[in-house]
């Protein structure tokens, strides 16, 4: 128990890194940072479940005002010297954009697509944003990559991110 305890908190600390050196604005790697350090706070208090999620539905909310009001983005690298860019929308898009959300199935994918020779068809469905879109098409330029989001304002993001990151 306390050993997954203590990933959960090493996790948070990844979390604050990727704040830190992927979104922006600045107003938003504060927020998106104390509501990490809060997260840290109540997991070492033993607080009902409905506090916790009020707790993320109004960070939630101050992200979307943020968001509204400035371009907010995540930027990181995905390989040697390509960056890719997403507009985001709230917390979820911010947790979803997480170098470490679904890490293991990027990473069998990346390996898959790269012993196919790097060509042929992904379709990503539920594609929201377009995380996997986006990383997929610029790591293997040959491969075509059909994305499917029935959500229409993330069909918005995701069709705004593809134009900022190039991406066909």
């Amino acid at each position: 128990m306390l050993q997954r305890f203590l990933l959960w908190r090493k996790l948070d600390v990844y979390k604050l890194q990727y704040a830190w050196c992927c979104v922006k604005p600045i107003q938003l790697q504060v927020l998106y940072s104390l509501y990490i350090i809060i997260n840290i706070i109540l997991s070492f208090l033993k607080l009902p479940n409905n506090i916790i999620k009020y707790h993320e539905y109004i960070f939630n909310k101050i992200i979307k005002i943020i968001a509204r009001r400035k371009i907010s983005m995540v930027e990181y690298n995905i390989a040697d010297n390509t960056k890719v860019h997403f507009i985001i929308k709230d917390l979820d898009s911010l947790e979803i954009l997480s170098p470490i959300f679904e890490y293991t199935n990027i990473k069998i994918l990346y390996t898959i697509i790269k012993k196919s020779g790097g060509d042929g068809i992904l379709i990503d469905v539920g594609s929201n944003i377009g995380k996997y879109t986006i990383i997929f098409s610029k790591l293997f330029p040959l491969l075509k990559v059909v994305s499917v989001e029935p959500e229409k304002e993330n069909l918005w993001l995701l069709l705004h991110n593809l134009h900022l990151n190039k991406a066909k």
